[in-house]
């Protein structure tokens, strides 16, 4: 969702789910119109044999792809952290660093902050931060640049190379993830299976009353599990990655602790 405010995720699935509701119930009332009551009975069985081996294969297909996204969030969610406590022990180096080594690669620590803050506003785009690897490149070059005078900041200056090292490796890691979602064909497999179900089940519902509910739970629950499978896939629009900006809080505390 782009411009304006977002719903918060809760209404938004709420309205996904009660439209997916509406939409079903609809068709079946326009099924029943158009098929018979004879022939809908007659056709029953055949239906409900039909419809339990398509549920049975979609669902499996829906929790595959529920728990893939998952799983592609979880990652992205660790990476933040790690890329998030890599930028505080950076920050805690540099302020213990002579000027003005010190000052350099602070002000290059805050930037690259500010960097990974965009690039996660960023996400549903594709796009990346191009300052963000200029960044690391200053960085390097900024500890290059340093002579240690004693061999505890010489430790010092090897550690910092180390974090830079793991600050590039998350970084890589979270774009990785945030790359990774389904295709359009399975997003088409995943609508057309789930409008094939509903399909079938209202098909073979027609002319009662009680399995009309049971037709709107089905609803809801595909509809559900999709736009769970959306909000998960594309969490910037969704509102999930706004869980993630918190994590850079601590690291910018840190680089306004007085020395």
């Amino acid at each position: 969702m782009h411009g304006g405010r977002a719903l918060p995720i809760a209404a938004s699935a709420l309205l996904v789910v009660a439209a997916a509701v509406l939409a079903t119930l609809a068709g079946r009332a326009a099924l029943g119109r158009l098929i018979p009551a004879a022939r809908a009975a007659e056709a029953e069985p055949t239906a409900h044999a039909i419809l339990e081996a398509i549920a049975a294969l979609y669902g499996v297909l829906v929790a595959f792809v529920l728990a893939g996204a998952w799983d592609r969030l979880d990652q992205t969610r660790a990476a933040v952290r790690l890329e998030a406590n890599a930028i505080t022990d950076l920050q805690q180096i540099a302020s213990v660093l002579p000027p003005p080594t010190r000052d350099e690669l602070g002000r290059a620590i805050a930037a690259y902050r500010e960097s990974v803050l965009e690039e996660l506003r960023l996400w549903d785009t594709g796009r990346t931060s191009t300052e963000t690897d200029a960044l690391v490149d200053r960085m390097l070059r900024i500890l290059a640049g340093f002579e240690p005078p004693t061999a505890g900041q010489a430790e010092l200056q090897s550690r910092a190379f180390d974090v830079v090292e793991e600050l590039s490796d998350q970084r890589g890691v979270r774009l990785a993830m945030a790359q990774r979602t389904p295709p359009a064909v399975l997003w088409a497999i995943l609508i057309g299976g789930g409008a094939a179900t509903l399909a079938v089940a209202a098909a073979s519902s027609l002319g009662r009353r009680l399995p009309a509910a049971y037709v709107a739970l089905l609803a809801a629950v595909i509809a559900f599990a999709l736009f769970a499978i959306y909000a998960l896939s594309h969490p910037m629009r969704s509102g999930l990655a706004a869980e993630m900006a918190p994590l850079l809080d601590h690291a910018r505390g840190a680089a306004h602790r007085p020395d």
